[in-house]
């Protein structure tokens, strides 16, 4: 996590709107303080939608430690800080997504999702391709009438409307529109160049998520309906996460935070579920002890 305000990095990635980047550049220690207090906060909100959607053991806490282990594995992830609001944007958005199965007509819930989407793109355009999630779900939760997949376009535009307006009325549409197609139009290959130490934590991060998507593949086919589909909607989000990352270019490391959310549930259900723990525990303190090393040469 930042420490240093002075290492801040309010551009970057995150859409400078509204006037937002000069005020949040003027106070830099409140701006740590904020990140801090919303990873936690939205770490704590993750492992409670999973929980009450019995996608996790109650009573645990596991899922925000593996969340915020992940987060704070790097600077890089949670600078901007813009993707830690898309992030807790985008952890809503999934409970109402998770909501929507049983019930006949979710139009609000599905207008509420779209919504969701369409403002969080605002902040981090490649969010926009979670549409295909949306509607991924919608076929999952097999929900075939036209209403829900209209509601769902609309709504996801209704941010757009309102901020072309804003960008039109102040004279910018035309700059705001081309940078926005330019995701989809000037597609850059992904760019991963961090420290070893970051390659090494991932390394061993990569090696217990593809462990837990064993024990995740079985529970697709095991325990209730809900819970399968429910299971299955976790996996569409890692999926679409993954595939919109081909639009990331060169901030391809701050847009793979939003795989952070369903890592952590697959890792936290596996480590409630596993017998043998010495393997997935051994991993997680060398994980722990390289983010150490790292934090500890860079202050050095």
């Amino acid at each position: 996590m930042i420490i240093d305000p002075s290492s801040l990095q309010i551009g970057g990635d995150s859409n400078n709107m509204f006037g937002l980047n000069g005020l949040l550049q003027s106070y830099p220690i409140i701006l740590v303080l904020f990140s801090i207090l919303l990873m936690v906060f939205q770490a704590i909100v993750l492992n409670q939608v999973l929980e009450n959607h019995r996608l996790i053991e109650r009573n645990q806490l596991l899922t925000a430690a593996v969340y915020i282990l992940i987060l704070s594995s790097s600077p890089v992830l949670t600078n901007p800080p813009g993707m830690l609001i898309t992030c807790f944007i985008m952890i809503i958005q999934l409970n109402i997504v998770l909501n929507i199965y049983g019930k006949k007509e979710p139009y609000r819930n599905v207008f509420d999702a779209g919504l969701l989407i369409g403002i969080a793109s605002l902040i981090h355009f490649p969010t926009i391709v979670f549409i295909l999630f949306l509607w991924s779900c919608l076929v999952l939760y097999q929900i075939f009438t036209w209403r829900e997949w209209l509601i769902s376009i609309i709504s996801i535009s209704i941010p757009h409307l309102f901020s072309g307006t804003y960008f039109y009325w102040m004279g910018t549409f035309k700059s705001e529109f081309i940078t926005l197609t330019s995701f989809f139009t000037d597609l850059q290959p992904p760019v991963f160049t961090q420290s070893i130490y970051l390659y090494l934590i991932w390394g061993f991060l990569t090696f217990l998520a593809f462990i837990s998507l064993g024990q995740i593949s079985r529970g697709l086919t095991e325990g209730t309906i809900s819970i399968r589909k429910k299971s299955r909607v976790l996996v569409l989000f890692l999926i679409v996460s993954l595939a919109s990352a081909v639009f990331a270019g060169d901030s391809l490391m701050v847009h793979l935070v939003i795989t952070t959310i369903p890592i952590s549930a697959f890792i936290s259900f596996y480590l409630s579920r596993a017998k043998k723990l010495f393997i997935p525990e051994l991993i997680i303190i060398l994980m722990i002890l390289s983010i150490l090393a790292a934090k500890y040469i860079n202050l050095a």
